[in-house]
């Protein structure tokens, strides 16, 4: 994946975790579908981290400079 397209996906997993807590809702069940929202939440955060994770490796080595005085 390229860095403009790890970026975009980081993005849009972070849009949805602040839209997720701030209209939290509950876990619950239709016609036997379940939605298990604290679940989504932790696949969310996962991913969050694995794209993290890829964006650090694609944007290679970086450089600390260290400056003092004496």
């Amino acid at each position: 994946m390229a860095i403009a397209d790890l970026q975009t996906a980081l993005q849009n997993i972070d849009t949805a975790i602040v839209n997720m807590t701030a209209n939290p809702k509950p876990s619950y069940s239709i016609n036997g579908q379940a939605v298990q929202w604290g679940e989504f939440y932790s696949q969310l955060m996962k991913s969050r981290q694995d794209l993290a994770n890829q964006l650090v490796l694609a944007q290679g080595p970086g450089e600390d400079v260290w400056e003092g005085l004496t």
